[in-house]
């Protein structure tokens, strides 16, 4: 994502901003590094919020944050149960982040989301989108490339994507070797026009 538009707030952070991202919050998740979790905010006494609208007011308008808002906690969670506990591959990681950093990244984004876009090519973390689009590009480019109907078990062909069988073999780009890595002297080698 990358922000296009000007740096005032659409409207001042207020304390029913606050609340109204704290009922946003998921209870039930584990703490951060902090220690709290979202249910000690949920359940504060309003001055809390009060405080945290101050704190967060303060933050954008010096445009700080703090360190600790980057820290967290790296717990690697089992992918497939009946798959191997030995290999890597079959483990994902999360992050347990502060809950005050997620609040306030919930503040802003309440604040901006009309200014953010992102790019077109970005599958996962939006709306409507997923990890199986992203899957279907990558076969559907390969499949078109090889000159194959663009088409996988598991994914329907979607109508926009016609199968064509023009596309020319992807040039391969010339990579001088890199010095000191056992390799032959660099010799200059031109490009070759087509």
């Amino acid at each position: 994502m990358h922000y296009e538009g000007t740096s005032v707030l659409s409207d001042s952070i207020n304390v029913d901003i606050v609340q109204e991202c704290v009922e946003y919050l998921k209870r039930g998740k584990a703490a951060g590094v902090d220690g709290l979790m979202a249910e000690h905010i949920w359940f504060a006494h309003p001055d809390v919020k009060v405080h945290l609208t101050w704190l967060f007011t303060m933050l954008y308008k010096h445009s700080v944050v703090p360190d600790d808002f980057g820290r967290g906690i790296v717990i690697h969670l089992l992918k497939n149960v009946d798959g191997s506990r030995f290999t890597a591959d079959n483990y994902r990681g999360i992050t347990l982040s502060p809950v005050i950093s997620k609040l306030f990244e919930m503040v802003l984004l309440s604040q901006f989301t009309d200014q953010l876009t992102s790019d077109s090519l970005q599958f996962g973390f939006k709306p409507k989108s997923s990890r199986s689009h992203a899957i279907f590009t990558s076969v559907a480019f390969l499949g078109f490339h090889k000159g194959e109907a663009p088409t996988h078990p598991f994914l329907p062909l979607p109508p926009s994507l016609p199968p064509c069988r023009s596309l020319p073999p992807l040039p391969r780009p010339y990579l001088p070797p890199i010095p000191g890595l056992h390799s032959p002297p660099l010799r200059s080698r031109p490009l070759k026009s087509s």
